[in-house]
């Protein structure tokens, strides 16, 4: 018996940090295709865990913003199985958060 591997199976392979049911699902239908990068990446950033709006400590909201970054690294790579266009807006919308000093090498500069 042989197994197929969907277009929306290989793309949850490539998503880890989010739900990667949700997030391919939300990728495929073209939920992202329609989105600026601003919107694209305020939508992704509602799929990261540990982002309730609650006091929290500056550490938290660090590590929460950096999962974004590697889930929008994720849903480029799993949009490139299908739509290179797609992947090339979320890579550039990816560009938009990573800034300031939460994505220096260290923070003790």
């Amino acid at each position: 018996m042989f197994c197929v591997v969907t277009l929306k199976g290989r793309a949850a392979c490539e998503i880890d940090t989010a739900d990667e049911l949700l997030a391919s699902e939300l990728l495929l239908n073209g939920t992202f295709s329609g989105l600026e990068p601003a919107g694209l990446v305020a939508l992704a950033s509602c799929l990261i865990p540990v982002c309730d709006m609650m006091d929290i400590f500056e550490g938290s909201l660090v590590r929460a913003t950096r999962r974004l970054d590697e889930l929008m690294g994720q849903l480029a790579a799993a949009a490139a199985v299908g739509d290179l266009e797609l992947a090339a807006k979320i890579r550039a919308a990816a560009e938009t958060i990573r800034r300031d000093i939460m994505f220096a090498a260290s923070l003790y500069i």
